[in-house]
């Protein structure tokens, strides 16, 4: 068999079998602990006058195949909160500047900008400076970590 029949036969095969589950759904009654729940909020209501009674979409927002207890989510989904209220905020980056590096037998960085603390600070690996830990100093960068968040800072040159 040529690949290309392969490909068609499992494409038809996957459309029957999705037909068949639809047919399914909407020939399998509810149960009757689920039948009696009239607690659907009004939003579902307007969901349904947008498809025509005899449709197939109509029938999957009726029927909704995907949920066991197949009654609407308890929260409603908004991706511009983010999860609701109980989300948090993602942590906001600190504007932490690299002024320079002091290069000896102990390498020094100097930064400032950290959460609450006005002017530079002189650091070394292995500090901790406003709940932030510098990890690693080398010629070239600072790297400093929080709980979730790492940030390299090179120094920055206003000449360029």
């Amino acid at each position: 068999m040529s690949p290309f029949a392969l490909l068609r036969l499992s494409c038809w095969a996957g459309i029957a079998g999705g037909v068949a589950a639809l047919a399914w759904a909407a020939l399998v009654p509810l149960s009757p602990a689920l039948a009696g729940a009239t607690s659907e909020p009004a939003a579902r209501h307007v969901e349904l006058a947008q498809y025509p009674g005899d449709s197939l979409a109509h029938l999957l927002v009726v029927k909704d195949p995907f949920r066991t207890s197949r009654l609407p989510a308890a929260v409603t989904y908004d991706p511009i909160q983010g999860g609701g209220a109980s989300a948090t905020p993602p942590s906001q980056r600190p504007p932490l500047v690299l002024d320079g590096i002091l290069w000896g037998r102990l390498p020094e960085a100097v930064i400032e900008g950290w959460p609450g603390i006005e002017g530079s600070r002189v650091v070394r690996p292995g500090d901790r400076v406003a709940g932030l830990a510098v990890r690693r100093i080398t010629r070239r960068d600072v790297v400093i970590a929080d709980a979730d968040t790492t940030w390299t800072l090179t120094v920055r040159e206003p000449w360029r």
